[in-house]
């Protein structure tokens, strides 16, 4: 079965290990990582993230999903656990994200994007949403559009294909369903929901990316029984060395070992004290590069001008970003969140009115 939460006694094997400092036993072949090493980790990992995503929005116009939604989305786990975020830096990311999604409204009207797929407006709305955006003007909008580009077998495409981040018909039908979910009204988005299920579960995952987001989809929807049987295959796909690799015939990588951890906890497949868990954890402690960065080389070709976003690895940064974010995600999810933070959500501190100006300040109409 999976669990929907950690039990009293896990609760307290992870409060152990807190007050301990150390590893500790958490199953066969495991030893936890402790929240001192984990924290270490993300704390050179983060400002790395930060300095990262600040200059993007210096040199790039437009909304990226590796800089700003992958970033957002360690920002925000980061905000909700206490530690001390670059001043404003999450703020600049959701108005940067509402500014694009202001700009896409006349487009939505038109039945098309930027990209013309669903995949940059589904992770705008997926930062949002996680910080706590409410449904408004720019997301009625949005949910029109994503009711347009449903296809006939249920699902969303993407194009053009750039593996892994974008790619996966089930990444962009995840995060199609998840705006729908939220921002969509339930007269309104019902008959595109059934849809969308009836080809999720006829349809296999193939690859890494396409397993992670099928289980988040699936859980989306509530089909547990679906969910088990992927999580089972992911499980069983958890390398010797405790990562995950993008194909099964690749060597494990931060990027799907950041995405599997991350999908497997928030989908309440696996608890934070599980073997799997940790084992996965402590591989990516061990891959940390010294710079804070985790690094990861790009498998598919060049579709955008490659521009320097302050990250290491030259070509490859735009991946190693990628996964450097879901790596910190995956390792914030081992520590406590905050209480005085948990009652609330950052839009609500930051402000609405806050980030909408700050938007509002770099918008221009584009042709």
């Amino acid at each position: 079965m999976l669990p929907t939460c950690l039990s009293l006694r896990a609760w307290l094997t992870v409060l152990v290990g807190w007050l301990l400092g150390a590893g500790m036993c958490v199953g066969a072949g495991a030893e936890a990582i402790s929240p001192a090493v984990l924290r270490t980790a993300i704390d050179r990992a983060l400002p790395l993230i930060e300095r990262s995503a600040a200059q993007t929005l210096k040199v790039r116009d437009c909304f990226t999903c590796h800089h700003g939604a992958h970033a957002a989305m360690a920002q925000n786990e980061a905000w909700l656990r206490g530690l001390k975020l670059t001043r404003n830096g999450l703020e600049r990311q959701l108005a940067r994200a509402y500014k694009e999604m202001v700009e896409e409204q006349p487009r939505f009207k038109k039945g098309f994007s930027v990209s013309n797929t669903a995949d940059g407006p589904g992770h705008a709305l997926w930062m949002l949403q996680v910080a706590g955006w409410e449904r408004d003007e720019i997301t009625e909008g949005a949910v029109e559009f994503f009711l347009g580009q449903q296809q006939r077998s249920g699902n969303w495409e993407t194009a053009p294909a750039r593996s892994p981040t974008v790619g996966s018909p089930f990444t962009v039908t995840f995060l199609a369903l998840r705006a729908l979910k939220y921002y969509g009204k339930p007269d309104q988005v019902r008959e595109s929901l059934a849809r969308a299920e009836a080809w999720l579960l006829k349809t296999p995952a193939e690859d890494t990316e396409d397993r992670v987001y099928r289980l988040r989809a699936l859980h989306l929807l509530n089909r547990r029984e679906a969910m088990e049987v992927e999580v089972s295959k992911l499980l069983s796909e958890q390398r010797k060395d405790g990562g995950w690799g993008q194909m099964t015939f690749l060597d494990s990588d931060a990027y799907a070992t950041g995405t599997v951890l991350a999908a497997l906890v928030d989908t309440g497949a696996i608890s934070v004290v599980s073997a799997d868990y940790q084992r996965g954890v402590a591989y990516l402690v061990r891959e940390q590069k010294a710079d804070g960065s985790w690094h990861v080389k790009k498998r598919t070709r060049m579709v955008q001008p490659m521009f320097e976003s302050g990250f290491p690895h030259e070509h490859d940064q735009f991946i190693s970003y990628s996964a450097s974010c879901w790596a910190t995600y995956a390792l914030l999810k081992g520590l406590p969140v905050d209480g005085r933070r948990g009652r609330a959500d950052f839009v609500s501190k930051a402000g609405v009115r806050k980030i909408k100006r700050m938007a509002n300040d770099e918008i221009r109409p584009r042709p």
